[in-house]
């Protein structure tokens, strides 16, 4: 895929599972607003993730890799939007080289930026995250646990198992993680080399 108006290279509602595939090179530069408001959200996958149905709200991608994928927005790889989003597992994947455009108006997220929701959880596993970046917050991950704001979230956000992430940047703060109310859990994995620009937390 290439940069033009076409969007993120997959957009669905409800659930996703991928496996052994590789998503590169495209550039979401759809404006956004209106029925579409988010739409230009998400540089590789865009997921919208409205409906109550527990059996479609869990996303799972293994051996994935995603690289140079942008998003005028938020998500340069992935956005989730939706409080009905259960869980987004990532194995043994490799994201690197995507980014929010550098704009006033970018949201966050370097390569995932959700919106949250009841006990949303993310999990992370063995996966190598390198040189992506964020004009606002969260060169890697911006997980917002308070997406739903009718009632209290909690939700997690895990990374484990010789995940590697490094030389990521946010322009303000959370040079690779930028948690805002889940539990975050980081085990056996290695954070170096990322850099919060103006901001605070180089790495998390």
């Amino acid at each position: 895929a290439g940069k033009g108006t076409n969007g993120p290279i997959i957009q669905c509602a409800g659930g996703l599972n991928l496996t052994y595939v590789t998503l590169t090179n495209n550039w979401n530069s759809r404006s956004g607003g209106g029925d579409g408001a988010f739409e230009h959200d998400g540089g590789a996958i865009h997921l919208l993730n409205q409906t109550a149905d527990g059996n479609t709200n869990y996303v799972t991608l293994t051996n994935v890799t995603i690289q140079r994928c942008h998003s005028e927005h938020s998500g340069g790889a992935i956005h989730v939007h939706g409080q009905f989003l259960h869980r987004i597992l990532l194995q043994n994947c490799t994201i690197t080289q995507c980014s929010t455009r550098n704009t006033s108006d970018v949201q966050a997220g370097g390569i995932i930026r959700t919106n949250g929701g009841t006990n949303a959880t993310l999990i992370m596993d063995n996966c190598e995250v390198s040189k992506n970046y964020t004009h606002n917050v969260g060169g890697v991950v911006w997980w917002n646990a308070y997406g739903n704001k009718d009632s209290e979230t909690t939700g997690s956000c895990t990374i484990r198992n010789n995940c590697r992430f490094h030389h990521n940047a946010a322009y303000n703060d959370g040079g690779a993680i930028f948690n805002a109310g889940a539990d975050l859990n980081v085990a056996s994995c290695q954070v170096y080399s990322n850099e919060a620009i103006t901001g605070v937390g180089g790495g998390i």
